[in-house]
């Protein structure tokens, strides 16, 4: 997002996180909320009653978040709600239908790989029997890598099982 607005205390994350997604999105020249409504087929008046999480008769739906989210290319509000309920949400890459052993062998590998560096990461980090936050941060950062790896391995396996 380009800039958060402060959003009454008692929104959760998932409604602050459409209301800022809206103020960013962007569709046919358009920013914002107009630009939105456009995408949506709504009126902006609706959407913007929609997107107040304090307006009593209409709600931001699911569908909704989930094409503005499929058009913007993100997802803030998904990562919002999965952070809610304890989860996390990482993206996958679009597949062909076409099974390509090389393919596989690529991503098996790419996985292994991410999994020896963040081993790797948390073997530096602990060879003196403590770990730093700019070590941790490391190795967070190349766990969520190896898990992101091993997700699309999964991904691409489940597309050719089908």
């Amino acid at each position: 997002m380009a800039h958060a607005h402060k959003y009454p205390a008692h929104w959760t994350p998932a409604q602050t996180a459409a209301a800022n997604f809206a103020r960013d999105f962007s569709f046919d020249g358009n920013t914002g909320p107009k630009a939105m409504a456009k995408a949506l087929q709504k009126a902006v008046k609706h959407l913007n009653n929609e997107l107040n999480a304090d307006y009593p008769r209409a709600k931001f739906g699911l569908d909704d978040a989930i094409k503005a989210e499929q058009l913007a290319g993100i997802a803030p509000i998904l990562h919002a709600h999965a952070l809610m309920v304890r989860h996390i949400c990482l993206p996958l890459p679009d597949y062909t239908l076409d099974a390509d052993n090389a393919e596989v062998v690529l991503l098996f590998s790419q996985w292994q790989g991410r999994n020896g560096a963040t081993c790797e990461a948390i073997h530096r980090a602990y060879s003196d029997r403590r770990i730093t936050r700019k070590e941790l941060n490391e190795i967070v950062h190349k766990g969520y890598a190896e898990i992101a790896a091993f997700l699309q391995f999964l991904d691409y396996l489940t597309v050719i099982a089908e």
